[in-house]
């Protein structure tokens, strides 16, 4: 991965010309610090160099994005610009099985070089880019790393040289890890494996060698590895460990709650999914109500238990007899969605997509009366979707805020899919808007009044996110586009949203993005694997057997 990851993009980027003579670098003697991480020049393949007393910093491809930079190749002109983005990634070791020696040689660079859009002319710069074993090297001068990118530089004998800027990303190692992870402001959390015992780990978050078990998990008999398939979710401000035990279709939900103090307690949260031997129960929790939603995969249609201020009610069968359950076109349309989330408690409303598995028709949104008990059918061929409330009363114009003056408009709102196109329905006053923009596409998620859908090109087949808000008329306001380099999931974290996507790397996996729930805003990252995201900060992996992660501090 280590030559791979450089060839694919910056290999091109650095051929140098033979009417150049040698120079001479040397290895840096100080320490040198990026984010809070110490490079390893001596057995780096790409070790930052000294050149003219100035270090130099290689442009390898995640190098340059862990310090926030993107690079592109022009080869009809020979340029390379450089452009400071939002993006990142973590610093990779780039590890050399020969140690460096302390003087190397290096070329200066003979093409064109642009940084945000300025051609630089290399042949007058005091300090000249260079390349070295095929890779660009630029100078990390105030000129630079201050005013044209605007890092925090420092520079002293006794602490070296320290540089923070990008996404400000450091690894972790956390002993043992070999699952799933999360943090709160004092620890880090995660699933680890010792000595063929499977368990939950508190670690410092100052020193993660000062760890130690706080939850062992049962021994599955039913895996080979006799460990549990464990996931992690956060509710309503609480971190909750979820594991599997037994087989996939018989085996049992179990959950773990990490109390404020540390210790782990086995207790579910207040909106989770229970399953045992095929038979699903939902249970979900708002401030005025709690809902139970018992589903039967294969039999009994989905049946709706709520309690208002301490008195239970069951609501009224439909005639349909629906599962929860979406499809569309006689294909599963909530691939992209969890099953819970086709349940939706909006004030004293209980909406959800449900399907008789005994008809050849798609599904439909559904609505529960609480008042009267009632469930009426609201809408034929709905897949995915989210309720949500006064889409006139609080809707984005431009990036900012507007309460609406026409009360008549406010009221229940569903954004919904209907075969890859996006509509907009208004529960008051029953009107369905096809949404401009939307075609080809599949909702997968909402908060708020802000929505995301995953959509594709027909005829480029590239795939997309697009980020939008919707006023009451049903347009799209302001949509923000990401390409997934195709194929993206996408899912919530508190106030968060991620998605993940196919790596422009061959040999990676995954890409990750997250939407910050705030105005415009959007963090792009490195490949990932399992991922975890707070409110300011996220976790993730590079490998699933590696004990290093990758945080990010949004701060």
């Amino acid at each position: 991965m280590k030559k791979l990851a450089v060839l694919f993009s910056v290999f091109i980027l650095s051929m140098a010309s033979n009417a150049y003579a040698k120079e001479v670098a040397t290895i840096p003697s100080f320490d040198v610090h990026f984010n809070g991480n110490k490079v390893e020049s001596e057995f780096r393949e790409y070790p930052l160099l000294v050149y003219k007393d100035i270090t130099y910093f290689p442009m390898t491809y995640f190098d340059s994005r862990h310090l926030g930079l993107t690079t592109e190749w022009d080869e009809s002109t020979r340029t390379l610009s450089i452009n400071k983005e939002s993006i990142s990634a973590s610093l990779r070791d780039y590890k050399a099985e020969r140690k460096n020696s302390k003087s190397q040689y290096v070329t200066i660079c003979d093409f064109n070089i642009k940084i945000h859009g300025n051609l630089i002319d290399n042949s007058k710069e005091e300090y000249p880019f260079i390349t070295f074993r095929d890779v660009t090297y630029f100078p990390l001068t105030w000129r630079y790393a201050y005013e044209l990118f605007s890092w925090h530089y420092e520079f002293s004998p006794e602490k070296g040289l320290s540089i923070e800027g990008g996404g400000r990303s450091q690894n972790v190692r956390l002993p043992y890890l070999d699952g799933v992870f999360s943090c709160d402001e004092d620890y880090y959390y995660y699933v680890g494996y010792k000595d063929g015992k499977q368990s939950i780990y508190r670690a410092d978050i100052n020193n993660t060698e000062n760890y130690t078990t706080i939850y062992d998990f049962p021994y599955n008999y039913s895996s080979s590895t006799g460990k549990c398939i464990t996931s992690i979710i956060s509710d309503m401000g609480n971190i909750y460990f979820r594991y599997h035990v037994g087989s996939n279709l018989m085996g049992s939900l179990l959950y773990v709650k990490i109390n404020p103090d540390g210790t782990a307690v086995e207790e579910a949260p207040k909106n989770y999914t229970h399953s045992v031997r095929a038979d699903t129960t939902y249970y979900k929790e708002t401030a005025d109500m709690s809902l139970v939603v018992k589903h039967d995969y294969f039999d009994a249609p989905s049946r709706f238990y709520y309690t208002i201020a301490g008195v239970e009610h069951e609501a009224q069968m439909h005639p349909d007899k629906p599962h929860v359950r979406a499809y569309q076109e006689g294909k599963n349309a909530s691939d992209s969605v969890s099953s819970d989330s086709l349940i939706q408690i909006l004030g004293n409303n209980i909406y959800f997509v449900g399907k008789n598995l005994q008809s050849d028709t798609d599904s439909a949104l559904y609505r529960i009366n609480t008042e009267t008990g009632a469930t009426e059918k609201l809408l034929e061929n709905v897949g995915a979707f989210h309720a949500y409330f006064g889409n006139s009363e609080d809707y984005y114009e431009g990036w900012n805020w507007r309460e609406s003056a026409d009360e008549n408009q406010i009221g229940d709102n569903i954004i919904f899919d209907r075969g890859g196109v996006l509509h907009s329905y208004n529960v008051k006053t029953g009107v369905v808007t096809q949404m401009g923009g939307t075609k080809n596409g599949k909702f997968i998620a909402g908060l708020g009044s802000r929505h995301y859908i995953a959509q594709q090109n027909l005829e480029t087949k590239e795939e997309f996110i697009t980020q939008f808000g919707v006023p009451y008329s049903g347009n799209i306001y302001n949509p923000i586009r990401v390409s997934t380099k195709g194929g993206a999931k996408m899912y919530t974290f508190g106030n968060n949203l991620v998605y993940r996507a196919l790596s422009e790397m061959p040999e990676d996996e995954i890409r990750l993005a997250v939407f910050k729930n705030t105005v415009g805003g959007f963090y792009s990252s490195d490949v990932a694997k399992s991922v975890y995201v707070n409110d300011n900060t996220i976790l993730y992996s590079l490998s699933g057997n590696d004990e290093t992660i990758v945080k990010v501090d949004f701060n």
